[in-house]
């Protein structure tokens, strides 16, 4: 494949972002049908199934934190499984039973805004990777574990600022000089 022009790239784009918004819907309303199928009948395995079915090109953490709040369905080892509890208070038997759970599900948020933004990090860049993990340790019990990782992540940075002082970076691709009508 060819690189695109600018013109086929924004184009490119634009449709990516055309399917983007296509697909949320669609598995927004995947997830409200999957909801009915754990409620009336305990069966998650269409939560599993959208989840290998959008596999990374999607925001699996919205799904799961949608589903965790309005269905009957807990994660567990990386799939769903029914949440018995919640399901015990749950009697449907058809659509119509379902009508009313459905009215409010859909006034709740969707599953792409319930889910906290994504954001481009750099791999060259491991103390934001540390600081969450010793946020997690500490919300964990561990607290002296994570003070000791935060200790790591500062003398990494301090480290960091001390070998890039004074580095030039060269360009992969030299500039030509530059013509000076005289």
């Amino acid at each position: 494949m060819a690189v695109m022009t600018t013109k086929q790239l924004n184009s490119a784009i634009s449709a990516i972002r055309k399917a983007r918004v296509k697909m949320q819907e669609l598995v927004h309303e995947a997830l409200v049908s999957a909801t009915f199928y754990a409620m009336k009948d305990g069966n998650v395995t269409p939560f599993n199934q959208l989840l290998d079915a959008v596999g990374q090109a999607t925001h699996i953490k919205g799904i799961t934190m949608w589903a965790e709040l309005n269905a009957p369905v807990i994660v567990r080892e990386g799939a769903f499984t029914l949440n018995k509890t919640a399901k015990k208070e749950i009697h449907i038997e058809n659509v119509d039973d379902f009508a009313p759970y459905e009215a409010d599900i859909r006034q709740q948020p969707k599953w792409y805004e319930v889910a906290p933004k994504q954001k481009a990090e750099s791999i060259f860049m491991p103390d934001s990777y540390l600081g969450k993990v010793a946020d997690k340790l500490e919300r964990e019990g561990f607290a002296e574990l994570a003070l000791q990782i935060r200790a790591v992540k500062g003398k990494y940075e301090m480290d960091l600022i001390d070998a890039v002082e004074g580095v030039v970076i060269e360009p992969v691709i030299q500039p030509a000089p530059l013509a000076i009508a005289a």
